[in-house]
C-alpha cells in the first residue's frame, strides 16, 4: 500500500474502481463493501467518477495520481461501460506505470462485470467475475482480502452489491421490444427446425438474457448452443436432448423442467435453480461432460 498526498494530508491509496459515470450507483455500494469487509478508510478507495476529481481543473492529473499508486484496479464492466474509451484507458494506464514505478510491488487487476456484457480486450484477459452472483463475489472478496494482506471482516453483504447491479438495464428498450417478437414466432412455429431459426436469431441478437419461457412445452432438441441466457426462466419447459454446449445459465431458472438428454457440456450454472422436480436422466450430460448419475 502506498502513501499518496491529498488536500486534507496524507493517506493509504489501495483500490481504484474504474467505472462508467451512469454506474456510479453501483460503484459506490462496491465501495462500501470493501470499506466494511477490508476495513479500509474512505480515502483508500478512488472512484474513477469522484466528484471532487471531476470538477477540479486538474481531474486528470489526479485520476492518474490515483492509478499511479493504487495497488488493484477494479474495472467495473457493464453495458455502459463497454462502450466507453475511459475504462479501457485507465487499465492501460494502470498497467504502464510498471515501468515507471519500479518499487518491486505487485499489482493487481480484479475485473467485475455484467453477465450480459462481452468483455473487452485486453480485460478479457484477466478472469473476471460476475457482479450478479452473490456466490460469486464472496470468493473474489477473500481474494482482494488475500492480495492485500488482510483479514476479512465478515460484514461483506453482496445481497446489496447484487441489487445494485441489478437497476442496470439488461436490455435496452428496443432489445426487450425484439425479445418479446423472438417469443412471439418461438410460440407461433410449428417444427423444430422453425423454432431453431428464431432462437438462433436471439442468440444472434443477445436478447435471451432475462427471458420468461415458463411451462412452454415445445423446446425439445433445440439448440441453445453459447446462449446467454443469464436469469431466463425456463421452469416447467420440455428441453428434452436440448443442448446448452457453452451456454451462460447463471441464475437460471430451470425447476421442473423436462431435461432427460439435455446436454450442459462447458454450460456455466453458477446459481442456477434446479428447485422443484427436475427431472435428468442417464442421457443428461454435465458441465463437465460426465453423465447425470455417473
Amino acid at each position: 500500500m502506498y502513501k499518496y498526498p491529498n488536500e486534507g494530508g496524507i493517506y493509504i491509496l489501495t483500490i481504484f474502481i474504474s467505472h462508467a459515470a451512469r454506474d456510479r450507483e453501483l460503484a459506490e455500494q462496491l465501495k462500501m463493501e470493501i470499506h466494511a469487509e477490508l476495513g479500509l478508510s474512505d480515502n483508500e478507495v478512488f472512484l474513477s467518477s469522484y466528484e471532487r476529481a471531476i470538477q477540479k481543473q486538474d481531474w486528470k492529473a489526479e485520476v492518474e495520481d490515483a492509478l499511479f499508486h493504487a495497488t488493484i484496479l477494479i474495472p467495473l464492466i457493464t453495458p455502459c461501460s463497454a462502450k466507453s474509451i475511459w475504462v479501457g484507458v485507465e487499465y492501460g494506464h494502470f498497467w504502464a506505470q510498471n515501468s515507471v514505478r519500479n518499487d518491486g510491488k505487485q499489482r493487481f487487476v480484479f475485473p467485475l462485470h455484467i453477465p450480459k456484457v462481452s468483455i473487452p480486450s485486453p480485460l478479457d484477459r484477466d478472469t473476471s467475475v460476475s457482479v450478479m452472483s452473490e456466490t460469486a463475489l464472496v470468493p473474489y472478496f477473500e481474494k482482494l482480502c488475500s492480495s492485500l494482506g488482510v483479514t476479512g471482516r465478515r460484514k461483506l453483504n453482496p445481497k446489496a452489491i447484487v441489487e445494485k447491479a441489478n437497476r442496470i438495464h439488461l436490455l435496452t428498450g428496443e432489445e426487450a421490444k425484439w425479445q418479446m417478437e423472438g417469443k412471439l414466432y418461438l410460440n407461433i412455429a410449428t417444427t423444430v427446425e422453425d423454432k431453431q431459426i428464431v432462437i438462433d436469431w436471439m442468440i444472434e441478437m443477445d436478447i435471451l438474457q432475462g427471458i420468461n419461457l415458463h411451462w412452454n412445452k415445445h423446446l425439445n432438441k433445440l439448440n441453445f448452443q453459447e446462449a446467454n441466457l443469464f436469469r431466463a426462466n425456463l421452469g416447467g419447459c420440455e428441453l428434452k436432448n436440448a443442448r446448452f454446449w457453452g451456454a451462460n445459465l447463471e441464475e437460471a431458472i430451470l425447476g421442473s423442467a423436462q431435461l432427460q438428454g439435455a446436454d450442459f457440456s462447458h454450460a456455466v450454472l453458477t446459481g442456477t435453480r434446479f428447485g422443484g422436480a427436475v427431472n435428468l436422466d442417464e442421457n443428461t450430460i454435465l458441465p463437465d461432460q460426465k453423465r447425470y448419475r455417473d
